[in-house]
């Protein structure tokens, strides 16, 4: 008879029993949250595991909904994570999947109709999200009508039926007001349910208040007598004994593997195989620390390191000696972390940084290739191969190190998106500099998507029972209306406005109101209705005066420089921004400050490079502050000027980084002007391959935003970089194309279009339709006062009549081409036409 499989030991016994009690609590009838807490590698989900085991052992209609929290995802994605954590949770569970089916079947008929829509948006996603065999991955489908307020009455309606655990697991990576509003919410109206909720989070100490979001801070204060804190303690001698012996493994020194591993029932597992493969748990380990674990020796037969040095503005390729370095640097990125990041920190030739991790397979594997950095992913093998690194990085010059990289961060990766963002603010906080933490995380804050905070909103008047704090509500105002105001309904902005004054007013909050006056001066701005948006603005500006809030003054000002140039006025407008500057010479005013100086400057074409200078500042400082929109703006401004000046290399480079930043932050209304400049960048280097490329992706982001009045000019520009590269067929179809959607009336854009259709007609050899085309394009070119245009298509004209047999024809449109040239100046062309008259004579 086979021997029962040993049970591994993962979990103090001492702390399951506290989560067991709450779970016969909660499956007994009545909603039971614990704040479960340990460091990182302190054994939080193998805990969670254990209880799970144990609830499902005692009853098979037990839903197992755990998440994962991701630091690099915002508020909808986390959201996502969220509904497909509970996908994933029934279509693992067998029958109970019908189960529950069922029970949302019959309970349908007894809700509100907008509850009905919600549970069967559920139920048709929960069959869309069956994974494919073999498959983990389900596909989530949100439902149209709010998916955060949804979720609330789908999870209530399942767990007030069936025993839940759910887990969210590094609660603290989630900045989003809106799903820590959700938790509030599902705590509130889950309070009859059979659902035991479990936050696990690292350790609650003054670094994590430094970085950790302040709605969650505020909800485990607010409800600490409503949950449960459990902190789970170090393993010590015995419990790494008992895991051993779980394992059928003997060690010489289990106290030591303790202390080594910090007490980290994660990384003592880890340690304990490591160990076991190099043949050392039978050592005292007395001399070893955990910064012994990991090995970051290269093989040097896999380098390919080149015998002269590197030339002037090349960079040096990582060798042996650099390995440390290199290591360390990975490890504060992450357990992934991408290549050429490492690379651009350490001042590396990238190829050589790849080819350094590949021949460190010890430590380091390939994961994948990223399509957004344009670089390989890599990763640890094990988290205790890259917390061995930095327990071996603890002195001042390897913190002073980790700022320079938080630095660089800041600088290069938060501007492109959220991905990098809490990364860089907790990185902050953990090396000391609580300052540019707080920057970020007010950054973090008011990163989620404006259809986000539109859900939040709703959810708030929803569950009007619920005692949401002050200090939420106007969060969720301020930044719902600051995301309508720049493209929202008017009217609806207007009443929100409204509301949110009354509000404040009944609150006595000066510092909101004038925040809210701000706020529909902008909306005014936006619809140009200068002269309100002027008096507003001023109405703003007395209250933040009476308050002595500077900073605030300061902003005001940088929006009237704006709204003076909207009203023709750049001297008045350069004059807000310098007195902006002397209320508070901070980082964002500056940045601000130097795009509106740029705007100003750029009017004079005798001063492009200034104004491309003031630019440049704009976006290095605005990213520095972590102020990706405004850097964006400064940017595209920044590629447009110094395409215009003629830099056009130095430009396409610039706008290659804007488009990326774009990309990063899901905005294709700015992504589109970026790759229409990139393209016309690139044609104007005659890299026309690369401006069909970029042209292209301009034209695929027309038709998804439908600016159909852009369609034709998108067309013909594919076309005119067909016809460039010699593909005069496929030009004239994208021509003919742009012909029928083309404004009659823009002669400038006519001239353009119907010459080079006629000149890529005359190409393939279709004179006849060239012929009547380039007689088109003479009297749009006439009108638009393009003489060159006028003398070059009469002169095709010409060709093709003198090629048809019509000498007297030809002679006459000859003539016109002439005249168009003596006009214009064009005294080489002259010559060449008085011969070609000559030859007809």
């Amino acid at each position: 008879m086979a021997e029962p499989t040993r049970k591994l030991f993962v979990a103090r016994e001492a702390d399951l029993d506290v989560l067991k009690q709450h779970w016969t609590q909660a499956r007994d009838g009545g909603l039971q949250v614990v704040h479960m807490t340990a460091p990182v590698g302190g054994g939080k989900r193998a805990m969670v595991g254990e209880l799970s085991r144990f609830a499902t052992e005692e009853d098979d209609d037990v839903l197992l909904w755990r998440v994962a929290v991701h630091d690099e995802e915002d508020g909808l994605q986390t959201l996502l994570r969220i509904y497909a954590g509970l996908y994933s949770a029934l279509h693992r569970a067998g029958s109970l999947k019908g189960r529950v089916e069922m029970m949302l079947h019959s309970q349908i008929p007894q809700e509100p109709k907008r509850v009905q829509g919600w549970l069967n948006a559920f139920i048709e996603g929960l069959k869309k999200a069956a994974p494919k065999p073999g498959e983990n991955q389900v596909q989530v489908t949100l439902p149209r009508d709010n998916p955060l307020l949804g979720l609330v009455e789908v999870a209530s309606a399942i767990t007030r039926r069936f025993p839940t655990i759910l887990e969210l697991q590094n609660v603290q990576n989630c900045q989003s007001l809106a799903v820590h509003a959700w938790l509030e919410a599902m705590m509130t109206e889950c309070a009859d349910s059979r659902m035991l909720m479990i936050l696990g989070s690292e350790p609650l100490d003054d670094v994590a208040r430094a970085w950790w979001s302040p709605a969650l801070l505020d909800l485990l204060d607010r409800k600490g007598d409503a949950l449960t804190r459990l902190e789970l303690g170090p393993w010590g001698e015995a419990e790494v004994s008992r895991y051993l012996e779980s394992k059928e493994l003997e060690a010489a020194a289990p106290a030591r593997i303790a202390e080594i591993a910090g007490g980290r029932p994660g990384f003592i597992a880890e340690l304990v195989d490591w160990l076991e493969a190099e043949g050392k748990l039978g050592e005292d380990l007395a001399d070893m620390t955990l910064g012994d674990v990991c090995d970051v020796t290269p093989d040097e037969d896999e380098l390919d390191i080149p015998d002269e040095p590197p030339k002037e503005g090349q960079r040096p390729h990582a060798g042996p000696q650099d390995a440390e370095k290199v290591a360390y640097l990975s490890a504060l990125l992450g357990l992934s972390f991408p290549s050429s990041l490492v690379a651009d920190m350490g001042g590396y030739d990238r190829d050589s940084i790849d080819d350094l991790y590949d021949a460190t397979e010890q430590t380091y594997k390939e994961v994948q290739f990223s399509k957004p950095l344009g670089t390989w992913i890599y990763q640890f093998h094990k988290a205790l191969l890259r917390e061995s690194v930095l327990a071996r990085h603890t002195s001042e010059e390897d913190t002073e190190l980790a700022r320079r990289v938080a630095a660089f961060m800041q600088r290069y990766l938060v501007p492109r998106g959220y991905p990098y963002l809490v990364k860089t603010l907790r990185m902050w906080a953990e090396y000391g500099v609580p300052q540019n933490a707080a920057l970020l995380r007010s950054a973090a804050l008011t990163h989620d998507r404006p259809e986000v905070w539109g859900m939040v909103f709703d959810m708030t008047r929803y569950f009007d029972e619920i005692e949401w704090p002050d200090a939420m509500r106007k969060t969720i105002y301020m930044n719902l209306i600051d995301r309508m105001v720049s493209s929202g309904d008017v009217n609806q902005v207007e009443n929100l406005i409204k509301d949110a004054l009354e509000f404040a007013q009944q609150r006595e909050d000066r510092p909101m109101t004038g925040w809210l006056l701000f706020a529909g001066s902008r909306l005014d701005h936006r619809r140009q209705d200068i002269y309100r948006a002027r008096d507003r603005a001023n109405d703003a500006l007395k209250v933040f005066t009476a308050l002595d809030d500077k900073l605030k003054q300061a902003e005001v000002r940088g929006h009237l420089a704006m709204i003076e140039l909207a009203d023709g006025s750049p001297n008045a407008a350069l004059s807000q921004v310098e007195q902006a500057e002397k209320l508070a010479p901070v980082p964002p005013i500056q940045a601000h400050a130097e795009y509106v100086r740029g705007l100003a400057t750029r009017r004079d074409r005798n001063k492009l490079q200034q104004a491309a200078e003031h630019f440049r500042k704009a976006n290095e400082i605005a990213g520095q502050a972590g102020q990706a929109q405004l850097a964006l703006e400064a940017g595209l401004n920044y590629g447009e000027t110094l395409l215009i000046s003629g830099q056009h290399s130095k430009a396409a480079d610039v706008l290659a980084r804007v488009v990326q930043i774009t990309q990063a932050l899901r905005n294709p209304v700015r992504e589109r002007a970026a790759t229409a400049l990139l393209a016309q960048a690139h044609a104007a280097l005659r890299n026309w391959e690369a401006a069909l490329q970029h042209g292209g992706r301009t034209l695929e982001l027309t038709r998804a935003l439908k600016f159909d009045k852009l369609v034709a000019i998108d067309l013909y520009n594919l076309g005119f970089f067909n016809l460039m590269m010699g593909r005069a067929t496929e030009a004239v179809s994208l021509f003919k194309q742009a012909r029928e959607l083309a404004d009659a009336t823009n002669v400038g854009f006519q001239k353009e279009l119907l010459f080079n259709l006629g000149t890529a007609l005359k190409q393939i050899g279709e004179t006849a339709q060239a012929e009547q085309v380039l007689r088109d394009a003479i009297p749009a070119a006439t009108q638009a006062k393009d003489l060159r245009k006028v003398m070059v298509a009469n002169e095709l004209v010409a060709e093709i009549l003198q090629g048809r047999g019509d000498t007297e024809g030809a002679r006459r449109h000859l003539q016109e081409a002439l005249a168009a040239a003596e006009t214009g100046g064009f005294k080489e062309d002259r010559k060449g036409l008085r011969r070609k008259l000559d030859q007809l004579a």
